[in-house]
């Protein structure tokens, strides 16, 4: 399969079996799929308790999931429209995750509109308190600042404007879901960026807010901020404008649709010379590791059915500790994803010893992982090309015979003598020698690097 019908085939994921990491989902982590209210009656009014689910159920997803693009471009929206897991949303983060699945390769005006009626996102921001009499300003500039047109594209009188259109849309605290109360409406005339209603009717408020979201999300302004947020996450932390400008035209040719965004991204020229452009996150190095031990769960963590709320297991324990703990950014737009805010020393010092960690597995859910096994590693093999084929395996990268002969020395068993030319993969304490390459492995830079 080429290049791009693995990318058409990824950007229709109902159409890849995804049985085994949907039936973890489904046996441990069901609450990840509950809406608020079922939350609040399983929990006792303890949402907290759910939102792990959450957590567990996104990383089961990335490292047993054959929908790998599709959950790359969840976690990308997550992070651009973003609604933090034990924030003042956390009550509704179940049915947010929800909301996120369904649309995240749909068009971005119906997700953005079905995000800003969400009552998750309508308690983060504060949009409950914003009555007539009391307007807050923070869903109604957020929406212009992080989710459409972006910082200096817009004025106060904007911002005001826009928190008037979404005034009355809230929460019934009863059901726990959506509710829109015209009493709470501030009528009269608005104008943001092109959008104009005399807005004398507040029964007619949802309307007015889903054909204002509908405008802003085919501006151009909001194009290239989407676009360049795809290109950032895809290509360079600082992509061309020739990049960006194609990701926005295959957006706004497509009435805002995401998935036809993505695939121009990933097909653009830019794309196949950022090999080596782009630094991994956290939780992309700790899967990357995960996935290349082809373990299966015995054990699971975090089981909610056996109360086991909490827990998020070696691999959730260790991105938590490099400070990437999924949807737990401190801030309303979501993790960086440039170099510069993953490359300090005590983060790249974390990782260091994370990969070590990660690379002998989460022990207590499905045992110490059997690299020999997993890698294809035999006695004999000549050491030096078994090095070749296992870093270019694990890191996508050729290294030089100086960088491989570490590799090498070590499966070999540290011989002592000789040469890598001539050494073979000692049969004594294979599975310990393979696990110390392994780790060399992903402790190099290029490990780091896409």
């Amino acid at each position: 399969m080429g290049a791009t019908a693995w990318i058409d085939r990824q950007l229709a994921p109902e159409g890849i079996d995804d049985t085994y990491a949907e039936s973890l989902v489904s046996r441990h982590y069901g609450w990840s799929r509950l809406s608020a209210l079922e939350i609040k009656r399983i929990t006792g009014d303890h949402s907290a308790k759910a939102s792990p689910s959450v957590i567990n159920a996104a990383l089961t997803r990335m490292r047993f999931g054959n929908r790998v693009l599709a959950e790359s471009v969840v976690e990308l929206m997550a992070d651009h429209v973003y609604v933090p897991i034990h924030g003042k949303g956390e009550p509704f983060i179940t049915e947010f995750d929800v909301l996120l699945r369904e649309h995240a390769l749909g068009r971005y005006a119906d997700f953005l509109y079905a995000a800003v009626t969400s009552a998750a996102l309508l308690r983060e921001l504060d949009n409950t308190a914003s009555t007539k009499e009391n307007p807050n300003e923070n869903l109604g500039r957020e929406l212009l600042e992080l989710y459409t047109v972006g910082r200096h594209s817009y004025s106060e009188d904007d911002v005001k404007a826009s928190t008037r259109i979404l005034t009355g849309n809230g929460i019934d605290w009863s059901s726990m879901g959506y509710a829109y109360r015209p009493e709470d409406h501030a009528v009269g005339s608005v104008d943001v960026l092109g959008f104009s209603d005399a807005n004398t009717d507040a029964s007619a408020g949802q309307d007015m807010l889903k054909r204002y979201v509908e405008h802003l999300c085919h501006l151009r302004p909001t194009a290239l901020r989407l676009a360049k947020r795809i290109a950032r996450r895809y290509i360079a932390d600082e992509p061309s404008d020739a990049a960006v400008e194609a990701i926005a035209k295959a957006y706004l040719d497509n009435d805002t649709s995401i998935a036809p965004a993505v695939k121009a991204a990933l097909t653009h020229p830019d794309f196949a010379a950022s090999v080596g452009k782009k630094w991994r996150r956290p939780t992309e190095l700790y899967m990357t590791i995960a996935r290349a031990a082809h373990a299966q769960v015995a054990v699971a963590h975090g089981d909610v059915n056996a109360g086991d709320y909490f827990n998020l297991g070696t691999y959730g324990w260790l991105i938590k500790e490099a400070g990437h703990e999924p949807r737990m950014y401190g801030s309303v737009d979501g993790y960086p994803d440039t170099a510069e805010y993953w490359m300090s020393a005590g983060t790249t010092m974390a990782l260091w010893d994370g990969a070590q960690n990660a690379v002998d597995g989460d022990k207590k859910e499905s045992g110490r992982t059997d690299w020999p096994t997993a890698l294809s590693i035999t006695a004999g093999q000549p050491a030096l090309e078994t090095a070749r084929r296992i870093s270019w395996h694990l890191t996508g990268y050729a290294w030089t015979d100086a960088e491989l002969s570490g590799v090498a020395e070590l499966l070999a068993g540290l011989p002592g003598t000789g040469s890598a030319a001539t050494w073979t993969v000692t049969g004594k304490n294979l599975t310990a020698f393979a696990e110390h390459a392994v780790r060399l492995c992903f402790c190099s830079p290029y490990a780091f690097l896409r």
